[in-house]
Parts: C-alpha cells; sequence; structure tokens
C-alpha cells in the first residue's frame, strides 16, 4: 500500500455539443508538499466516453476515474482533498444542492461508495476556478477525439 499524507485530486469532464456529447473526463492526483502546494503527481488519466452524456455526467465520471485509481492501487493518505470547477458536483457532495436528477444521484452514490474504499482519514471538496484546474481540463478536452465530417480522427 502506497500511504501519503495529504493527497489533492483534481477532475473535470468535457462535452461537446452537451448533453448529446461527445464527452471526456480527465483527472490528476497531486501529492501535497509541506508548503500546501501541488508537489509530486502521483498519477493522471483520461478517458473517452462516448456519446449522450452531459457535462454534468463526465465532471462525476472524471472524480469516479480518479477514486478507482486509488482503490485499484491500494493508494491511501490522512488527507484527501477533492477539487473540481463543478459547482454541481462538489455542491452535490457536500450536501449543499440537492441531487434531483436519477442519473446524477447514481454518480453521486457512486463516489460516496468509491470513498468509503479509499484508506482516508479526512475528506474535504472545494470547488476552484477553471484557471486551477487547467491540467484536469486538458485532459477531459483531450480524450475526445476530433471530429471532422462526421468521422473520428486519432
Amino acid at each position: 500500500m502506497s500511504f501519503y499524507r495529504t493527497l489533492i485530486i483534481y477532475f473535470d469532464g468535457a462535452c461537446q455539443n452537451n448533453p448529446n456529447g461527445p464527452a471526456g473526463c480527465g483527472w490528476a492526483i497531486y501529492e501535497m508538499d509541506d508548503y500546501g502546494c501541488d508537489g509530486f503527481r502521483v498519477a493522471s488519466g483520461n478517458r473517452y466516453l462516448g456519446f449522450n452524456l452531459s457535462n454534468n455526467q463526465a465532471e462525476y465520471i472524471g472524480l469516479i476515474e480518479a477514486l478507482a485509481y486509488m482503490q485499484m492501487n491500494n493508494i491511501g493518505c490522512h488527507e484527501l482533498l477533492i477539487r473540481g470547477d463543478s459547482l454541481l458536483v462538489i455542491n452535490q457532495m457536500t450536501g449543499f444542492y440537492q441531487i434531483r436528477n436519477q442519473r446524477l444521484f447514481n454518480f453521486y452514490n457512486t463516489v460516496s461508495n468509491k470513498l468509503s474504499w479509499i484508506n482516508s482519514d479526512y475528506v474535504e471538496f472545494a470547488h476552484i476556478d477553471r484557471y486551477y484546474n487547467g491540467e484536469a481540463d486538458f485532459l477531459a478536452k483531450t480524450a475526445i477525439p476530433s471530429m471532422t465530417n462526421g468521422a473520428m480522427w486519432d
């Protein structure tokens, strides 16, 4: 097991032609340094999600992918700080917003379930400006293949 003092998850989702897609998600996990800044990047990833997803769904999936990576690689920490530019996801996860959409409620439950399997003493969610979420944003957008004349190109 890899155990860290403090980890920061940055997550994002992207959807062209929201809510019909195509969509992608991205995430990055950093170890916080002694000064409270991003230190060593532990891992990052992105995934193409296909069509018929909303941007909010892609945002949730970005967070789920990061948590799944931690779970699969047995990564734990004393503090887990989760940062995203999605006001909706952050406020739903903290209980500030109600969840009225069943699909989003399913994503909420998946995140909650994953968090229960992560070895962490403390979890904090915080909304950040898009400017500070650049890496996750870039990963989410680059997960979506280019579309030209209806064809996908690598």
